[in-house]
């Protein structure tokens, strides 16, 4: 009895034992599970998209390791240039030249081709290196990278099912990772070809734009000087046409002498225009920034155009609102010339009735205004379907105009560029036989309170400059060319002004220390020494401070205006040289 109750409780130690046992292992399978899952949440989360292959392979070796005691381990990949499997990475490196036997053997028997179909771990016997293999394809859902070649340990080595699916996640990931990383690369590589792309393309245009800028230097230094050496000629066919026309002729002489005239202000305008738009084209006309007064603008618009007005009996009219600002800082030489060319058109396109030009104030404030200007006239009109091209280069609203009125078509297109750059709109209103309106708008900056103001005028006269008061004046005309001296003296003296000339800016100095001038009209270009040296000279003299000196030239490109007054000249007058223009200024400086 007492053996018997001896036997049972042995075999309830025995089962209490081999429970404890189970238990045991069961806990330990748990915390290598759990070993496990923390080794492969470690691994992912050291993966980056830019990390090189062999970082990757080093992260999945260390992990690999730690979930199977591999003796060696092997990475081979497909390479894209010939689909074949290449070593990639081994550990220990050693074993390299037995991997690639055991490789090579696997391959030529199939057993590797059956390997990569598996999707899972499969163990096969070894040849070169006396322990087993481990093969297992290395890829993502979409393709094939390479495959994983691991040696094992012991005589009989097994892998548990948690770290055979273990190992599926990790080489899983370490395709994923290898993957991205080439992708990564090429994203690098491409990034740098842009940048190295970029870089030489940013050096092309840089070399393309000092082509360019230099081109355009050249561009505007031929312009500058045809501009010259065309004017030069012209002023003196312009000048002795319009003194010839003054004297007593035959008819057929006068027929002779206004056709010369009349050919030569054609060309003098083709000229112009062709210039303006190559300047505007060319990006080298630049809107000059400087006080102003509006009325002078107005005033110099109907000095020029009252005499042409009144010869065709047509009534011209100049109104200024009370509440326009007349002190302004803007460009007036491209605003008259807007206006002059508007005026010009309206006059040249109308046989009877008027010409109003009217300013008025679209906006103001204490440091800027926008003002709007119109020109209206009663001639033949526009139809209204040309109105819209009336504004492209070359173009008029009828053929038949360009033979009846001729021009170049080039006006209204270099009113609009200018006005464009003065930030403003233009636009025309017309009817066949009802006469044109054109109407723009220009920004302009207002002058400080502190500056001296003139008085603002409802209108402004449309009665020329009277010369009366220039009878007697003595004026020193520094011009190199002989020509160009008889020109501006024979106009000068036809309303009893004194000439005297110079050569060039040192004799004009000398003849100003000698004697004494109302005026200077002084060239730019000339030898020895050029009018801008010269006045800089005369101006350093106290005794000069007063004297009125106009540049008389045939430098008429942007900015040369701007040049003469910063060297201390009074005014600016461009050749060929326009008479009534001419008086319009020497009534405005002279003082007697």
């Amino acid at each position: 009895m007492i053996m018997a109750e001896s036997s049972d409780s042995t075999s309830d130690l025995r089962k209490l034992q081999d429970r404890a046992k189970y238990i045991e292992e069961v806990n330990r399978w748990t915390m290598d599970a759990l070993d496990l899952l923390v080794s492969f949440g470690d691994f992912q989360a050291n993966l980056n998209p830019d990390q090189d292959p062999a970082t990757i392979f080093r992260l999945a070796r260390q992990h690999l390791k730690r979930l199977i005691p591999f003796r060696t381990l092997a990475f081979l990949m497909v390479s894209e240039s010939d689909l074949e499997f290449v070593l990639a990475d081994c550990e220990p490196e050693s074993d390299r030249t037995l991997i690639q036997q055991e490789v090579d053997i696997r391959i030529e028997e199939g057993t590797f081709a059956w390997a990569l179909q598996q999707n899972r771990a499969v163990t096969v016997p070894a040849e070169r290196v006396g322990h087993a293999l481990v093969l297992h394809p290395m890829g993502t859902r979409s393709r094939v990278l390479g495959m994983f070649v691991g040696v094992l340990g012991g005589v009989e080595p097994t892998i548990t099912s948690i770290a055979s699916n273990m190992l599926t996640a990790i080489l899983f990931n370490t395709a994923h990772a290898l993957e991205n990383s080439a992708l990564y690369e090429k994203i690098n590589e491409q990034n740098r070809n842009l940048e190295d792309l970029v870089k030489k393309r940013t050096e092309e245009l840089r070399k393309a734009l000092e082509a360019a800028e230099a081109a355009n230097i050249t561009k505007s230094q031929f312009l500058a000087n045809m501009s010259h050496e065309i004017r030069t000629p012209l002023n003196a066919i312009v000048g002795f046409a319009g003194m010839a026309l003054k004297q007593d002729l035959s008819p057929k002489l006068r027929n002779y002498m206004d056709t010369v005239e009349t050919s030569a202000q054609i060309l003098l305008g083709i000229i112009k225009d062709i210039l303006d738009l190559s300047k505007i084209d060319a990006g080298k006309l630049d809107m000059e920034t400087i006080d102003f007064q509006l009325r002078d603008v107005l005033e110099n618009l109907s000095a020029v155009f009252h005499d042409e007005a009144v010869e065709k009996g047509i009534k011209m009219a100049i109104s200024l609102a009370e509440d326009v600002p007349c002190e302004l800082i803007g460009d007036p030489l491209r605003l008259g010339q807007i206006l002059m060319n508007l005026t010009s058109n309206a006059i040249k396109f109308t046989e009877k009735g008027e010409i109003i030009i009217k300013v008025v104030c679209a906006e103001k404030s204490p440091d800027k205004a926008v003002l709007e200007f119109s020109v209206k006239d009663t001639g033949i009109g526009i139809p209204r379907e040309s109105i819209a091209k009336l504004f492209t280069p070359f173009t008029q609203a009828d053929g038949s105009t360009t033979r009846r009125y001729g021009g170049t078509g080039l006006g209204l297109t270099i009113c609009k560029r200018l006005v464009d750059m003065m930030d403003g709109e233009i636009r025309a209103k017309s009817e066949p036989g009802q006469g044109s309106a054109f109407y723009f708008t220009a920004n302009f900056g207002r002058q400080s309170e502190d500056k001296e103001k003139r008085p603002v005028a409802s209108s402004v006269s449309t009665e020329p400059v009277t010369i009366e008061r220039l009878r007697g004046a003595t004026i020193l005309v520094a011009e190199d060319n002989t020509i160009n001296q008889d020109v501006a003296s024979e106009i000068l003296a036809s309303v009893g002004i004194i000439v005297e000339t110079a050569n060039n800016g040192k004799e004009a100095i000398d003849a100003l220390n000698s004697g004494a001038y109302d005026c200077v009209l002084m060239d730019i270009q000339m030898p020895d020494m050029d009018g801008f040296e010269a006045t800089r000279l005369i101006r350093q003299d106290p005794n000069f401070n007063k004297l009125p000196i106009i540049a008389m030239t045939a430098h008429a490109m942007t900015g040369d205006r701007q040049k003469c007054i910063e060297v201390g000249m009074n005014d600016y007058i461009a050749k060929p040289i326009e008479p009534e223009e001419l008086f319009s200024k020497l009534g405005k400086w002279v003082v007697r």
